[in-house]
């Protein structure tokens, strides 16, 4: 696959970013606009046409010989992709789910399915020797095809007149989990532990293993957590408890296990990349610590706390963990003055809304009231962000036009041994 596809997922992460801060202002101002249509255009931007088609590059471009990557089929699967994306930008904001706007959602479902099929079956091409960097890409397929059965719920729940009903929200509970939980993060823990083999970093595989089937077993009885705020059953909230006790521990099993080569690791990467790397595993830790302390504190009733924890896991963890991947990689590039401030901006703007989206939601939880100056402080802190998007993009279009091919990223020839006997 071309990597210059990449500055067309970057497009679609600054028309997501954009009607996030439409979405702000609507809050405080009338606009005309139906703000759960947007809503829906926003997060299937998000969604499929950001993280979804960032990911499917990374993979192919690093889980694939090139003789598969290159693949007419998977190109024919891009722009398909690509279609629907633009199909549900349109839609959304005029019908929301309705005729048109479903149909493209269907057929994008239907193309992760190939993609899915054919991906797992030419894995077994690839050169990678990692098999714990496999099983995560191999289980975030599995998640990927089976989050599919949330949209395809919500159609029968509609149509049997249950859309105000708990079931319609577990539905998209459900999707959003594996979606989260399942395709993004195990998307990127396997280019995680590609990247170590790469950067010639070597883990006991028993180890690393276990890891992965703790973290992949685990995922299933997660899903619980989100069912919570309904009344539930001991047994289902102690499962809940202790699915997100073992991700917690899972984490922090990770964190030490890669404690002893993060400094040469990050050695490769310039200071964006790392900015953005070491945000992104905060983001992942502080992500699972919320997750277990909602097993036993109902927090995600408020709506500021949903959407804090959601843009922890699809703006911190994941996008920023894309873009200091894809620079590294050489698909986009975080050098320069004018990187430096997108970098500044985004990583301020993230941090600066999730502070006061995590500080409203407590003040609603303690019935202290709206933060003063919330609304317009949560408007210019998300504003940093697609301004960041903007600048990248901008570079990416110069790139593209005005500068010489780059090099392809030289293999380290370092080594470093891990034995744990």
């Amino acid at each position: 696959m071309n990597k210059k596809y990449f500055l067309i997922t970057l497009v679609n992460l600054l028309i997501a970013g954009s009607l996030g801060v439409l979405l702000r202002y609507m809050s405080i101002a009338p606009t005309g606009l139906n703000f759960r249509y947007i809503v829906h255009a926003h997060s299937h931007v998000a969604f499929l046409g950001w993280a979804y088609m960032a990911f499917f590059l990374l993979i192919l471009y690093l889980f694939l010989p090139e003789k598969f990557s290159s693949d007419k089929s998977y190109k024919w699967m891009f722009w398909l992709n690509q279609i629907s994306v633009v199909g549900m930008l349109v839609a959304f904001p005029l019908q929301g789910y309705a005729l048109y706007s479903i149909a493209f959602s269907t057929l994008h479902i239907f193309l992760s399915y190939w993609f899915a099929f054919k991906l797992n079956k030419d894995l077994k091409t690839s050169p990678v020797k990692s098999k714990t960097a496999i099983n995560f890409i191999k289980g975030a397929l599995l998640f990927l095809v089976i989050s599919s059965i949330g949209p395809f719920g919500l159609g029968i729940i509609m149509a049997k007149g249950l859309a105000d009903s708990p079931i319609y929200d577990l539905a998209i509970y459900y999707y959003l989990h594996f979606q989260y939980n399942g395709w993004f993060i195990f998307s990127a823990l396997g280019i995680l532990f590609k990247l170590f083999e790469q950067h010639a970093i070597t883990f006991p595989e028993r180890k690393s293993n276990l890891f992965f089937k703790t973290y992949f077993y685990s995922n299933f009885p997660a899903f619980l957590l989100s069912a919570l705020w309904l009344e539930t059953s001991a047994a289902v909230n102690v499962t809940a408890f202790v699915s997100a006790l073992v991700q917690l521990l899972g984490t922090f099993w990770l964190v030490h296990m890669v404690q002893k080569f993060w400094k040469p690791m990050l050695a490769k990467l310039n200071n964006n990349e790392t900015l953005l790397l070491k945000i992104a595993l905060a983001s992942f830790i502080l992500k699972n610590a919320l997750q277990f302390l909602s097993s036993f504190v109902i927090i995600f009733q408020i709506r500021h706390f949903i959407i804090g924890y959601l843009h922890l896991t699809l703006i911190g963890c994941i996008s920023l963990f894309l873009i200091s991947v894809a620079s590294n990689l050489k698909f986009n590039t975080l050098k320069g003055y004018w990187a430096n401030a997108a970098v500044w901006l985004i990583a301020s703007g993230y941090i600066l809304s999730e502070i006061m989206l995590f500080a409203q939601g407590t003040s609603f939880w303690l019935q202290s009231g709206i933060i003063p100056f919330y609304d317009q402080s949560i408007i210019i802190s998300s504003l940093l962000m697609p301004v960041g998007f903007l600048i990248i993009c901008i570079a990416g279009v110069f790139k593209l036009f005005y500068s010489k091919p780059c090099q392809p990223t030289p293999n380290f020839q370092h080594e470093i041994d891990y034995v744990n006997k």
